[in-house]
């Protein structure tokens, strides 16, 4: 039996709490937009979490189990292709003209931004104080998933706020005639 270190118990709890707000909270940020991008953003990243908290409860379903190599990677590829980031830019692409957004919508952005990023900063302290491989493996990977929210929430963000510069960043300054 793997000995978990001090206090490792509560780490899992509050890592399951804070990815169950964060799953409610864009469910309903989805729901009540009426932005497509808005709607479909905050939809992906519900879903997200809900792979995230699949992750902890694997993670703590195998604490005892000495291969664990891939425990994450499974469950990434549970991700929707409709919901994926990559499949986001794609459905910016696929739009055309500006989209009406709301203050409610811009609040709910700011808000999501600083959640995961946040996030992000309570699992790399975590990270220092848990050294030991059977919390860094999941803190990694929470980090790392947290990290890809922020950058779509970004990316989401500077689309509705101004799909030109959104498009020229993405096609590297490349635009045609211009």
């Amino acid at each position: 039996m793997i000995k978990k270190p001090d206090g490792f118990d509560e780490l899992l709890r509050t890592a399951l709490n804070m990815e169950k707000k964060g799953r409610a909270m864009y469910k309903d940020a989805s729901g009540k937009s009426n932005n497509p991008i808005v709607k479909r953003t905050f939809a992906a990243l519900s879903d997200d979490e809900s792979i995230h908290l699949e992750a902890i409860n694997l993670h703590i379903n195998n604490l005892n189990k000495k291969n664990k190599n891939g425990l994450f990677k499974s469950l990434l590829s549970k991700r929707s292709k409709k919901n994926s980031a990559l499949s986001l830019a794609s459905y910016f692409r696929s739009l055309e003209g500006n989209l009406e957004k709301t203050s409610g919508d811009v609040s709910a952005y700011k808000f999501a931004m600083r959640f995961e990023k946040n996030s992000y900063e309570f699992y790399k302290k975590l990270k220092i104080k848990y050294p030991a491989k059977e919390a860094s493996s999941l803190l990694v990977f929470l980090m790392g998933e947290e990290a890809k929210h922020l950058k779509i929430l970004q990316d989401s963000f500077e689309y509705i706020n101004s799909p030109e510069d959104w498009f020229r960043r993405e096609e590297r300054s490349i635009v045609e005639g211009g």
